[in-house]
């Protein structure tokens, strides 16, 4: 087949597109004059200066290890391929390298970089879709551009096909966040908003991509951009896939309770666990066999009595909702349930029931389920939050929104 050689060249890798600033982000002349003067107070009143110094370097700490981790995961010397073998280790560089190349030589990718309106530079890959006659789309046919989830990477996508080769009659746009492999700069709030913008732009103006025919997938954390995206643009169709409500919702359910919980779980059956290790074997099978009987543990969690599991799950949760407030005071705050219902274009839920990284209760879904109609529950047992979805899945949303 013929390969559009002058599509490739105008969207060389050297050739950096500069997005600008959107309407809705730019400040006014009297904003402008408030964050100067603010500024100059700042220095005067040094004791600022430094408050502010410190609530940047812990708003990118977080962003940094637990709302975009894979700025460090994908700086790490070696990785693990899950998709091939997720019990051996392999170098980095080398997958990330190799991800690239099959990206190239499997879909005829075209690796492209970006600047955004505040200067970071970001890394991404355009994936030629093909008609059903086998045939290769213009760079100004259908678009999907998809937003990829907590710790992913574009790379991934060469190792794990299936999820480009369950995409139909769509081009495909993907770009590495800010800070992660080639993407310059530190992931910020703000940030991931420009890098969402910026994408856009570049659809529209070095693609010529029409609005009427984008469609945002956001999954998981990326459902948090594409919605974001979609509520200030009309005319761009929204799927979100297997997303959560909101950021505090997430900390809270997702990691930190079940974390506290974990740990001070550990810690009260330390006693035992030393006791199996240093005990001799005779006061070891009793005890062992006490605690087998009676089911007082499992899995390293204590299981009973249940007066203790009830106050180390109360503990656990307060300390967990003081954590999720603390990440909002810290500038993390994001609420994609409230940027659903400013949606005026076409909009579809995927959601996944047993989500296994996602709790029900602080799932997308049961957020805004009470005034949507227009999702599918994904009920194959083989399908995993990080999994692709079924192509009849994946076609039965496209063709919700393309109609």
């Amino acid at each position: 087949m013929a390969i559009n050689v002058s599509r490739l060249e105008r969207l060389s890798a050297a050739d950096i597109f500069q997005a600008a600033y959107p309407k809705h982000m730019k400040k006014s002349l009297i904003s402008k004059i408030a964050k100067l003067v603010y500024d100059i107070f700042s220095v005067i009143i040094f004791p600022i200066a430094i408050c502010r110094y410190i609530h940047y370097k812990i708003h990118t700490f977080l962003g940094h290890y637990m709302f975009v981790p894979s700025q460090f995961i994908s700086k790490t010397i070696k990785t693990t391929n899950w998709f091939v073998n997720p019990i051996k280790e392999v170098k980095q560089k080398k997958y990330l390298r190799q991800g690239r190349q099959k990206l190239k030589e499997v879909f005829n990718a075209e690796i492209v970089n970006i600047k955004t309106a505040d200067g970071a530079k970001l890394n991404g890959v355009f994936v030629p879709g093909k008609d059903p006659y086998g045939r290769e789309l213009k760079k100004d046919g259908p678009l999907i551009i998809h937003f990829l989830g907590q710790g992913a990477k574009y790379e991934d996508l060469g190792h794990y096909k299936e999820v480009l080769s369950s995409i139909k009659n769509h081009n495909v746009l993907v770009f590495n966040e800010r800070g992660v492999v080639k993407s310059s700069s530190v992931a910020t709030r703000k940030g991931l908003f420009l890098d969402a913008e910026a994408i856009l732009q570049f659809a529209k103006k070095r693609l010529n991509v029409p609005k009427e025919k984008m469609i945002l997938h956001g999954h998981s954390f990326g459902g948090v951009k594409a919605t974001y995206l979609a509520s200030k643009h009309r005319d761009l169709k929204l799927l979100n896939d297997r997303s959560f409500a909101s950021s505090e919702k997430a900390v809270y359910y997702m990691t930190v309770e079940e974390l506290f919980y974990s740990a001070f779980s550990y810690c009260l059956m330390m006693p035992y666990i030393l006791m199996l290790k240093f005990a001799p074997q005779k006061i070891v099978n009793i005890v062992q066999g006490f605690v087998e009987k009676h089911e007082i543990c499992d899995d390293k969690k204590l299981q009973k009595p249940i007066i203790v599991i009830k106050l180390i799950r109360a503990i656990s949760s307060v300390i967990a909702f003081i954590f999720a407030k603390f990440t909002v005071l810290f500038g993390w705050g994001l609420y994609p349930e409230k940027d659903w219902q400013k949606v005026k274009a076409k909009k579809f839920i995927l959601f996944l029931p047993n989500d296994e990284k996602i709790p029900y209760e602080a799932s997308f879904f049961k957020a805004v389920k009470k005034t949507e109609k227009q999702f599918i529950r994904i009920l194959d047992p083989n399908c995993l939050h990080w999994t692709a979805i079924s192509q009849d899945i994946f076609n039965e949303a496209l063709n919700f929104l393309k109609d």
